[in-house]
């Protein structure tokens, strides 16, 4: 379905013909951004490349500022990877927090990356100095956009319209009346359908995932 074909629908299932467009964009972003708020969707994967700067250590994600990656829709990490800037093999780079990779390196350490923090908005790579430039890549999920015009579709209003219309439909109903006999039973319809969704997703990646511990090369223990 178009995004204005859902649209009309969330018009018609909420019962008034004049609500102001400003009034409907809020109701169809905020319906997306509940969806998104559930998991980690399919249609949110995305990929990014970028470049380590020698002696930097933290890297800012949704800004550029800084050597920062400049994604503001940035949601979470899935996978990082880093390779020399004359290799065309990538390593993976373990993501772990502060308490684990803190100690196993000085503050004036150098070195290939090997292990990254994801904190706040924030990338650290330890060793804490990268000793030269070295390719990135991160495969992550972001958040998505709503189509920008009502003759336009995606992934979700293709694939998945009455999970977009029975959202928007429930928030924009509890929004005008605030009633809960007016906007429970679309409330009970949008979380029948996310399981539905849900269930497809999961069946789509391998419910079940075998996650092997990183090494920097064939032989190489750490």
């Amino acid at each position: 379905m178009t995004f204005g074909e859902i649209k009309d629908l969330v018009r018609d299932h909420i019962g008034r013909t004049d609500i102001p467009p400003h009034q409907m964009k809020y109701f169809m972003d905020s319906a997306r951004r509940l969806i998104e708020k559930e998991q980690h969707w399919y249609w949110m994967e995305a990929q990014d490349t970028w470049s380590t700067v020698v002696s930097q250590a933290e890297y800012a994600i949704t800004v550029s500022a800084g050597g920062g990656l400049n994604l503001p829709a940035y949601k979470d990490v899935k996978t990082l990877y880093e390779k020399t800037t004359t290799s065309s093999l990538w390593t993976e780079v373990e993501i772990t927090d502060f308490q684990q990779a803190r100690p196993q390196w000085s503050t004036d350490d150098t070195g290939e990356p090997e292990k990254a923090v994801f904190q706040n908005l924030s990338i650290f790579l330890f060793p804490p100095l990268p000793d030269a430039i070295y390719n990135m890549m991160m495969d992550y999920w972001q958040w998505t956009d709503n189509p920008a015009s009502n003759n336009l579709t995606d992934e979700l209003c293709t694939r998945f319209p009455e999970l977009l219309i029975y959202a928007a439909t429930m928030f924009g109903t509890k929004f005008l009346t605030k009633n809960p006999e007016e906007y429970g039973p679309w409330q009970t319809q949008f979380a029948e359908e996310l399981k539905r969704v849900a269930r497809f997703d999961n069946d789509r990646h391998g419910a079940e995932r075998i996650n092997f511990t990183p090494r920097r090369g064939p032989f190489i223990v750490h």
